[in-house]
């Protein structure tokens, strides 16, 4: 009787344990991470992305755009810091904007705007385009690894203790 009980103590922690490991996991694989190079900000990138040309960065924040080209998807990103599990933070501070190139089709219906996304990519350049008559440069990164953020369910507000008297039609009537 002792076995079973020591047997049962030990599924449990074995349990609790594999749960602790997923809490810590991010969603980048660690093989990528390994590569980024953590001491880049984004200030620093964005002052002058040619000086970390062939850096493999990571970064995130919302897309404003997914456009596709015939070869690619081009990502332009409001940028956000990003949390422990390398989530964008879904606050109103932003350091800018910047693109990532993606060498295949990505759906725009999915890559929509307002999705926070997480890139790690390699350092390609900058883009100068026009933001509102004024030229804006783009610290361009292509895509190594992307992640797309699940849409966060707004719980709904409303009751759900319904009074009254009479009888319903549909779901609360009988």
């Amino acid at each position: 009787m002792t076995s079973i009980w020591q047997i049962r103590n030990l599924c449990r922690t074995l349990w609790a344990g594999l749960l602790l490991l997923s809490a810590c996991a991010t969603t980048i694989p660690p093989d990528v991470l390994t590569r980024v190079d953590h001491d880049i900000s984004f200030q620093n990138l964005g002052n002058d992305p040619e000086a970390f040309v062939g850096k493999t960065i990571v970064l995130g924040g919302d897309i404003i755009s997914a456009e596709n080209r015939p070869e690619k998807t081009i990502l332009v990103v409001l940028q956000h810091d990003l949390d422990g599990d390398l989530k964008p933070l879904g606050d109103d501070q932003s350091k800018g904007r910047f693109m990532v190139v993606v060498p295949e089709f990505l759906d725009p219906v999915i890559y929509a705007k307002g999705r926070r996304i997480t890139a790690v990519g390699t350092v390609t350049g900058k883009e100068i385009r026009q933001l509102n008559s004024i030229p804006y440069v783009y610290p361009v990164i292509e895509e190594t690894y992307l992640y797309l953020w699940p849409v966060e369910k707004i719980p709904d507000s409303e009751p759900r203790v319904y009074f009254g008297i009479g009888i319903g039609i549909g779901s609360y009537g009988f």
